[in-house]
C-alpha cells in the first residue's frame, strides 16, 4: 500500500503529477477511490476517484472527478481537467493537499518527499 500510519501534521506541497501518481497507483492496486481535498490558488478544491462496489463486481462506475467536473477515465481527466483556467495535469506550481481521505496527507507515504 502506499500510505503509511506516521502521525505528522506538516504541509504537504506539491504539482499535480504527484496527485496524479496517487491516482494512478490507487488504479494500480486496485482500490479505485481516493478522495484528496486541496488548496491551489486560496481555493479548496476536491480531486480525486469515486466507484461503486459489491461483493459480486467488485469496483466499478469508476469517476473521476475536479470539483463538479467528472471524467470516465483517468485520460481524459488528464486531458480535459480545468483548475483556474489552467490545464490540471500541466500545473508545476504548489498545490497543498490538506486531506486525503479524510486524514492527514503527510500519512500517505506517497505524499512523503513533499512535505514542509
Amino acid at each position: 500500500m502506499f500510505f503509511g500510519n506516521k502521525k505528522n501534521k506538516k504541509r504537504v506541497i506539491c504539482n499535480a503529477s504527484v496527485i496524479l501518481s496517487a491516482m494512478e497507483e490507487t488504479i494500480r492496486l486496485e482500490e479505485f477511490i481516493i478522495s484528496l481535498i486541496i488548496l491551489y490558488k486560496d481555493e479548496k478544491h476536491k480531486v480525486g476517484i469515486s466507484s461503486d462496489y459489491n461483493q459480486q463486481r467488485g469496483f466499478f462506475d469508476q469517476l473521476f472527478y475536479l470539483d463538479e467536473q467528472e471524467f470516465d477515465t483517468l485520460n481524459k481527466f488528464k486531458l480535459e481537467a480545468i483548475l483556474n483556467d489552467k490545464l490540471f495535469v500541466n500545473i508545476n506550481d504548489g498545490i497543498e493537499v490538506l486531506k486525503a481521505d479524510d486524514g492527514a496527507p503527510a500519512n500517505f507515504t506517497i505524499f512523503a518527499d513533499y512535505i514542509v
